[in-house]
């Protein structure tokens, strides 16, 4: 199983829901892979803070959850 699917996995098992802030819609989709995103003065090997990226299925709001936190939820079995 990718990263991106183990992500998506344990967002669902954590519970991730939520209306969209951009036009109320509860309907989000995977973009469908890990988004790393950069942090501004953070040592080299530490600045891309892998998250999962959704989109609303009405609007196409991005919406980001950090993996950090998402790992937490993750299936050992699937590593």
């Amino acid at each position: 199983m990718d990263d991106a699917k183990r992500l998506l996995a344990a967002a669902n098992k954590a519970g991730i829901t939520g209306e969209c802030s951009g036009c109320g819609e509860r309907n989000w989709i995977p973009i469908g892979y890990v988004v790393g995103l950069l942090l501004d003065g953070a040592p080299k090997a530490e600045n891309l803070h892998r998250t999962l990226g959704v989109a609303c299925g009405k609007c196409g709001l991005i919406r980001l959850h950090s993996a950090q936190i998402l790992d937490q939820y993750m299936d050992p079995r699937d590593h």
